[in-house]
C-alpha cells in the first residue's frame, strides 16, 4: 500500500505541472486571439502601428500559429512601408516552414513588385487586400468608375480627362489608395479630403514627393500600377505592377500605345517607366501623357530596372474611384 501511495503521488507532482502548462497555453490562446481582434480593428480605423503592435503581441502569447506574425505584415503593407513588409514576410515563412499560408502570403507580397512572378501556392488562401468590400465601406453599393493616382503632397487625385469628365458628372465620388485610406473627392479639379476618424494615422500617400511627369519614348519598357481588383464586390486587393511596352503610335493617333500582357489595365491605371518616374495613364489601351519633362530626363533604363523601389515608393499612391451603384 505504501508503495502504491508513492507511485500515485509522483504521478500527481508529474501531471500537475503539465496540465498547469495546458491551461496557460490556453489562457495564452485566449489572449493572443483578443489582441488579433483589437488588431483588426485597428487595421479597419486605418491605425496601422497600433495594429502592428496588438499583432506583435499576440504574436509573444502564441508562437504556434502564423496569423498573428502575417496581421505585422499586413500592418506594415497600411503604413506604406512595402520594405519591411517583405522583409518580415520572409522570416515569418522561414519560422513557420509547417504554415503553407505563410510561405504564400510572402510569395504574395514580392509577387506584387515582380512582374510575371508566380502567384499564390494553389489552395492557399489570397492576401487579403488593404480596403474593405466597396459596399461595406461606404455603407451602400458602389461601383468603381477607374483608377487613378493621388497626388499626396497637394492631396488631389490625378485623372486622365476621360475621366475627369465623368467625375464632374452625376454624384460625389470617393477614393481608396493603394493603403486602403478613403478619400472625397471635393471638387471637379480633383482635390481630395481623406475621410477617416480622428485616431488614424497619416496617410502614407501624404509622404510622397509631389508627382511630376516625365517624357515617354516609344519602345521603351513601362510598368503599369493595377490598383486592386474594382471589379469585385468581396473585397479589394493590393495593387500590383504589370509589364507593359510603349509603342509608336497607329494611324491617325497620336498618342503611344500600350501592349501589355494579362488582364486590360483600367482607365486611369498609372504608368511608370522603368526608373520610376510617372509618364501618365492608360486609357483604352493608349497612354494618355503627365506633363512632359525635358527631353534629357527621359530614362533610359531597361526592363531590369529597380522594380521593388519603385512598386515600394508608388503603391500607396494607387488609387481606385468610387461612385454609388
Amino acid at each position: 500500500m505504501a508503495r502504491r501511495a508513492l507511485l500515485l503521488g509522483a504521478a500527481a507532482c508529474l501531471l500537475a505541472p503539465r496540465g498547469g502548462r495546458a491551461a496557460d497555453k490556453s489562457a495564452d490562446r485566449d489572449a493572443a486571439a483578443d489582441f488579433i481582434a483589437q488588431a483588426e480593428r485597428a487595421l479597419r480605423e486605418e491605425r496601422p502601428a497600433a495594429a502592428a503592435s496588438l499583432f506583435e503581441r499576440a504574436s509573444r502569447l502564441d508562437d504556434e500559429s502564423a496569423t498573428a506574425e502575417l496581421g505585422m505584415m499586413r500592418a506594415f503593407l497600411q503604413a506604406g512601408d512595402y520594405a519591411h513588409a517583405v522583409a518580415w514576410g520572409r522570416l515569418v515563412a522561414g519560422e513557420h516552414p509547417g504554415a503553407p499560408q505563410a510561405a504564400a502570403w510572402t510569395d504574395a507580397v514580392e509577387a506584387l513588385a515582380r512582374p510575371g512572378a508566380p502567384g499564390l501556392h494553389p489552395g492557399a488562401r489570397p492576401l487579403p487586400g488593404p480596403a474593405p468590400a466597396a459596399a461595406s465601406r461606404f455603407g451602400r453599393p458602389m461601383q468603381s468608375l477607374g483608377c487613378g493616382l493621388i497626388d499626396g503632397a497637394h492631396d488631389r487625385l490625378l485623372v486622365p480627362p476621360a475621366l475627369a469628365a465623368a467625375l464632374a458628372e452625376g454624384e460625389p465620388a470617393w477614393v481608396t489608395d493603394g493603403t486602403g485610406t478613403t478619400w472625397s473627392v471635393r471638387d471637379a479639379s480633383g482635390a481630395l479630403r481623406r475621410e477617416s476618424g480622428a485616431d488614424a494615422e497619416p496617410a502614407p500617400v501624404s509622404a510622397l514627393p509631389a508627382a511630376r511627369g516625365a517624357r515617354a519614348r516609344p519602345g521603351r519598357p513601362v510598368l503599369v500600377l493595377h490598383p486592386g481588383q474594382p471589379a469585385r464586390d468581396d473585397a479589394s486587393a493590393w495593387p500590383r505592377l504589370a509589364p507593359a511596352l510603349l509603342t509608336f503610335p497607329v494611324a491617325g493617333e497620336h498618342r503611344l500605345g500600350i501592349a501589355s500582357p494579362g488582364p486590360v489595365a483600367r482607365v486611369g491605371s498609372p504608368v511608370f517607366d522603368a526608373c520610376g518616374q510617372w509618364l501618365g495613364w492608360v486609357d483604352d489601351g493608349r497612354l494618355e501623357p503627365a506633363a512632359s519633362g525635358p527631353e534629357e530626363a527621359a530614362c533610359a533604363a531597361g526592363p531590369a530596372g529597380d522594380v521593388s523601389a519603385i512598386y515600394g515608393r508608388w503603391y500607396p499612391a494607387a488609387a481606385v474611384v468610387w461612385r454609388p451603384a
